[in-house]
């Protein structure tokens, strides 16, 4: 039951990545392609978005490892993570992405001609730290997720692993377990995730770009707090009876944290420093999307599992990684029209979705399409 309502909350999710970058095309910041147009109304819902996609996506991860994990020795966990995420990556770096850096790079200007023109000059043109983790982001756009959820699945199979019985256990052995089944749940989930989005948010003005090291230590904070919520039954009980308050408390500290954007402006945010601003902001950003990924978890368990179909959760891998090659391609089109935001957004939304399903679909099809796509 546990693994059908985060499989069902996947879907939601995914859903609303989708809409996401869409809504991203007209919001005024950068992304690959860019109406000359920008909205407020998308700007805010981007804003909020972004606050809690991600989060909700690892903490569901690190729930749906738990169950992966089971009583799995480190090669065949290790070897079904690889063909699930790592094979996907690799393929989306060949086939998914090439598309997207072209439409960008028209544009934004920086490239005039044909694709296969522009293949020599995408690879002439690479150049980056391969020593921090953004480089997944570098290379393979939206597709970073996956590689950064195969490092988290090595880092907590250990953790995994120590809480198992078996013969001859060390001291330290039965120590963490006693700490499993003593702090699984919220308080594992305050001791070990608050201070991993601490030290996040004191390494953030060093390293402020998307993906990098802050932004590692942070999303792996939520993939530990999804783990160890799903190692506790009365902590996933609470999460259903109450995730209305959940839900209140992120939402107010939205408001909060919106109001001060309005006073200090975006730039506390967006320039990270070691000012009191931006600690405050960053803070508020970190407490919102803590509480809107509990409330996402509970809503899932209350309601999500008698909601969408089966079959729909196995094709969230491929839409994921299709989606934003299909909706750059439209947006690159879409753009240009002579047509307000609002009905430019329906129309990119509509197509790009109708679009992306076709293409997942026809994955869904065929073996080796299925393999490269990490479909089960």
């Amino acid at each position: 039951m546990h693994q059908n309502s985060l499989d069902r909350l996947r879907v939601f999710t995914t859903f609303a990545v989708f809409l996401f970058h869409c809504a991203h095309v007209f919001d005024g910041l950068y992304f690959h392609v860019s109406n000359k147009e920008s909205s407020f109304f998308f700007l805010v819902l981007v804003l909020f978005l972004n606050l809690w996609i991600m989060p909700l996506f690892f903490a569901i991860s690190g729930g749906t490892s738990l169950y992966a994990l089971g009583k799995r020795k480190f090669t065949v966990f290790i070897r079904e993570r690889f063909f699930r995420l790592v094979i996907p990556y690799c393929m989306g770096i060949v086939l998914l992405i090439p598309p997207q850096k072209y439409v960008e790079a028209l544009d934004k200007g920086r490239f005039q001609g044909n694709f296969l023109e522009f293949i020599p000059f995408m690879l002439s043109h690479r150049s980056h730290n391969y020593f921090t983790p953004d480089v997944f982001g570098s290379y393979g756009h939206h597709l970073w997720f996956l590689a950064f959820l195969f490092v988290f699945s090595l880092l907590v199979y250990p953790l995994s692993s120590l809480s198992r019985p078996s013969r001859g256990e060390t001291g330290f052995t039965v120590a963490y377990q006693g700490f499993i089944r003593h702090f699984a749940g919220m308080r594992g989930v305050a001791l070990i995730a608050f201070p991993l989005m601490a030290l996040s948010l004191a390494i953030r003005p060093r390293a402020p770009d998307y993906g990098d090291l802050p932004d590692f230590v942070y999303w792996f904070s939520f993939f530990i707090a999804g783990y160890l919520i799903h190692s506790s039954d009365v902590m996933l009980a609470t999460l259903e009876r109450r995730w209305y308050l959940f839900l209140i408390a992120g939402l107010s500290s939205f408001s909060v944290m919106f109001a001060l954007m309005g006073v200090w402006g975006v730039d506390c945010f967006f320039n990270p420093t070691y000012g009191l601003h931006s600690m405050v902001g960053y803070s508020f950003w970190y407490l919102t999307a803590f509480f809107l990924t509990l409330a996402g978890l509970g809503i899932s368990r209350r309601y999500f599992n008698s909601l969408s179909p089966v079959y729909l959760c196995r094709l969230t891998m491929p839409f994921y990684a299709i989606h934003q090659t299909v909706v750059l391609l439209v947006a690159f089109m879409v753009v240009r029209l002579d047509l307000f935001i609002g009905a430019k957004f329906i129309l990119l939304a509509i197509i790009a979705l109708i679009g992306t399903a076709i293409l997942t679909a026809v994955v869904a099809r065929f073996r080796l399409t299925r393999f490269l796509f990490g479909m089960k």
